[in-house]
């Protein structure tokens, strides 16, 4: 999801239409205050604010439906494949499935049997007979959700989910998190916890080397919310794509972009009406509208009032509250990799290492000299220990790549899903960790 146009504020949830100003509404939340003589009169709460972006930074989709005895034959044979000692074997642990390489996890996780993932999708799969779980939890990130419309996502997903068994029923939501980019002159910085008018117990602050980078609130329950400085977290976690959608919306590429994000669990979205998948787009302006004006409010604090619910809310808070939620993306969309590809940096910096490290033991000062130097030191390493490993040089790299291939989903290797079938043998033992859940 990305940038939308303004849909009007009123909500279609039950929970959250607007409390009148000045008195708290069902959770203890006020909307703030008119002008009156409890407010200082050299008070002054402008400020320049925008609002670059409103989007579903993350998705969590339950699929109800039950695995198909060969799906759970051939995950069997694949996480078998996972767990050997032999990196060629573990090479073929992946699945094709509607169009997508998945890479199949040698464990399951939780209640689920096992784990399939690519960079579009991370899917946990119930196994065989387990009547109480769904088929599929599966976890939509967010380059995903800014680049593409939810719509082909899930059209997309519910192929991919229905090539492992029968589906029955609508797609359940699980979580949802909801965020806004914008770049602000108020000093957040400033901001005290006695300023957040919440219900919330817990309210954190952070910092990254000393400097103030956001709070964290309510951390744990149904609803939460975190604000932070989103380019900080940038430093250390390239998000190219943002950059991208930031930039179409007059980011001058130097202001620091500040997240304010919310994270509905199933509960309160269930308690909000939007249970299920289908009902999410419609009820998107609804959750941001509940949870910026009933559950949490920034307050301007005032020395004269000992009431918090009186205070004026801060303008930075009155421009999010009213953050655009629907319409089309204002940025053209763009192809998102399915394969989990390493960034350049992970390439071109920590890769280097053996590489930097043979050149300063070697004496190379020129870096051609040195990759030449280094790629036959290599080959003569491994091509001498072929005798012991059964490997010379060309195939240790391939064994490699192979492995590789399997990790970024990139490349079938060679195995398809019916060879794995076939392949599939019921013995004792891979019927008791099917049984067990391993």
């Amino acid at each position: 999801m990305s940038s939308r146009k303004t849909k009007p504020a009123e909500a279609s949830l039950e929970l959250g239409a607007p409390a009148e100003q000045g008195t708290p509404d069902q959770d203890g939340i006020s909307q703030g205050t008119a002008p009156s003589n409890t407010v200082p009169s050299n008070y002054n709460n402008q400020t320049n604010t925008t609002v670059l972006r409103t989007g579903i930074d993350s998705l969590y989709l339950s699929f109800p439906g039950e695995l198909s005895q060969e799906s759970s034959k051939v995950l069997d044979k694949l996480k078998e494949y996972a767990r050997s000692l032999d990196p060629e074997t573990t090479s073929l642990a992946q699945i094709e499935l509607a169009g997508h390489l998945f890479y199949v996890s040698d464990k399951g996780r939780s209640v689920y049997s096992y784990v399939l993932r690519n960079n579009w999708y991370e899917i946990q799969v119930s196994k065989l007979g387990a009547d109480r779980l769904p088929l599929a939890y599966v976890k939509i990130p967010s380059e995903l959700l800014t680049l593409k419309p939810l719509s082909s996502i899930t059209e997309d997903l519910t192929q991919v989910v229905s090539s492992l068994g029968l589906l029955k029923g609508i797609i359940n939501l699980s979580r949802v998190d909801l965020c806004a980019d914008f770049i602000t002159d108020f000093p957040l910085s400033a901001v005290a916890d006695s300023d957040w008018i919440t219900r919330a117990r817990g309210i954190s602050r952070h910092s990254v080397s000393k400097r103030f980078s956001g709070f964290s609130i309510g951390l744990g329950g149904k609803l939460s919310a975190r604000l932070y400085d989103k380019t900080l977290e940038m430093q250390s976690k390239p998000r190219p794509y943002l950059a991208m959608v930031w930039g179409a919306s007059g980011w001058d590429g130097e202001q620091v972009i500040w997240r304010l994000e919310f994270q509905f669990r199933r509960n309160v979205l269930k308690e909000l009406n939007t249970p299920t998948c289908d009902l999410l787009e419609d009820h998107l302006a609804g959750l941001w509208n509940y949870a910026t004006c009933h559950w949490l409010r920034l307050a301007i604090s005032n020395d004269t009032d000992t009431n918090p619910t009186r205070w004026p809310t801060a303008h930075v808070w009155e421009i999010l509250r009213t953050a655009p939620w629907s319409g089309n993306a204002d940025f053209p969309r763009v192809d998102v990799e399915k394969g989990r590809l390493p960034s350049n940096k992970t390439l071109f910096e920590n890769g280097l290492s053996g590489y930097t490290s043979f050149m300063a033991r070697e004496g190379y000062a020129k870096a051609d000299d040195g990759m030449r130097a280094y790629y036959l030191a290599a080959k003569a390493y491994h091509d001498a220990r072929e005798p012991f490993t059964g490997k010379d040089f060309q195939d240790y790299v391939l064994e490699k790549i192979k492995v590789k291939q399997r990790l970024f989903s990139t490349a079938v290797n060679v195995r398809s899903k019916k060879t794995a079938l076939e392949e599939y043998q019921e013995t004792p033992e891979s019927y008791r960790r099917k049984k067990d859940g391993e």
